[in-house]
């Protein structure tokens, strides 16, 4: 009577699920007695990805699980096909993980008391899982075992001594997979009273996405960036207040040095300049790429070989100025490394450089890092 129900039932499941998958049946492991059945998983769950089943010494009933796959991987709907076998034994299971499916087996056997070596009925069914996004792999990097068993479990050798069979030694269990990049879609099977063999049906699987990679992580630095190295990247353009010119001549300090300073300023607020130690009159340093932006000079200072950029603020009577300095493309913070100047002569009217002493030409040149070449 269950064969009978059994049949019925792998008759009239396609009929209630959709057609099935076409896939092709490997042989079967196990026993030649029993009734010989099949199920295919159906297209709206065409992977098989476990079985529910009824063991006790051996197998008696086994019942194939279904799984349809959202576009991600992972399971959106399971379906259970026919049971097969008898009422015998504790109930189990064994399923693949979530975004797995069944792609080979590992079954151990009941040897015949009848003598030999030959396989009666099925021990228990050990499901290789694979991750769909894996099928393609030679080698699966999310491969995993599943134990569908009593209580011997799932064993990798069986000795026979004194079970009545001539057998001697021990046993070792078969074993089948599904070809490259097919999983499997149902399974194939002899039984009775109990489950005499078992093999799998393989088949193409759905397509799925695969994972797009995570972003590297946000790595938050001890310490910002370095900024860019030319100091002119952080030169604004210039937009001098009314009535401020820093041009003329200037003595300053910074870092316990002194310097002569000559400054031109355009009209326009542009500056040009260089500077002198006190001390050391053979060494011109530049100040250039100035602007004046309201009340304040900022330039590139450029000193043996190095650079940086200066900032200078006018004070009200355009007598003196205060300061800073700083190296590469920084500009100085306030109190930053000092440097300060006082006017010497009449202070310059209208952005224009005074002019020319009698017989010469105007001194064109922009204030610089003070310091000189050993504090720079």
């Amino acid at each position: 009577m269950h064969r009978l129900l059994a049949a019925i039932a792998v008759s009239i499941l396609p009929a209630l699920l959709g057609s099935p998958a076409i896939g092709a049946s490997l042989p079967l492991i196990g026993g030649p007695g029993g009734g010989a059945a099949g199920f295919e998983c159906q297209v709206n769950a065409p992977s098989l990805v476990g079985f529910t089943a009824r063991v006790g010494l051996w197998m008696d009933q086994i019942q194939p699980i279904c799984a349809g796959f959202s576009p991600s991987g992972t399971v959106h709907r399971t379906i259970n096909g026919p049971a097969f076998g008898g009422s015998g034994g504790g109930a189990t299971s064994g399923m693949c993980a979530d975004g797995s499916v069944v792609t080979g087996i590992r079954v151990g056997t009941k040897l015949s008391p009848g003598g030999g070596d030959n396989p009666q009925y099925v021990d228990f069914i050990e499901l290789e899982c694979t991750k769909l996004t894996d099928l393609n792999r030679v080698v699966a990097s999310n491969s995993n075992t599943v134990c569908i068993a009593g209580s011997l479990g799932c064993y990798a050798k069986k000795t026979y001594e004194g079970e009545g069979s001539s057998f001697g030694g021990d046993y070792q269990p078969f074993a089948q997979r599904c070809p490259f990049n097919e999983g499997a879609t149902g399974i194939g099977v002899r039984y009775g009273s109990f489950v005499d063999a078992v093999g799998l049906v393989c088949g193409r699987q759905p397509a799925v996405s695969t994972p797009a990679p995570a972003p590297p992580p946000v790595v938050v630095a001890d310490n910002p960036a370095p900024p860019p190295a030319d100091p002119s990247t952080v030169i604004p353009a210039p937009s001098p207040a009314p009535g401020v010119n820093f041009t003329g001549e200037w003595t300053s300090e910074s870092a316990g040095n002194s310097y002569t300073m000559t400054i031109s300023q355009t009209a326009a607020g542009t500056v040009f300049g260089e500077y002198v130690r006190i001390g050391s009159p053979g060494t011109r340093n530049q100040l250039v790429k100035g602007v004046v932006v309201g009340r304040q000079l900022i330039a590139q200072w450029i000193e043996s070989g190095q650079t940086g950029i200066a900032k200078f603020e006018l004070s009200a009577d355009g007598s003196s100025f205060s300061g800073g300095w700083a190296r590469d493309a920084n500009i100085p913070l306030p109190g930053q490394n000092a440097w300060n100047g006082t006017r010497v002569g009449a202070v310059a009217q209208g952005g224009q450089p005074p002019a020319p002493a009698p017989g010469g030409t105007p001194t064109t040149s922009i204030c610089g890092l003070p310091g000189g070449t050993a504090t720079v």
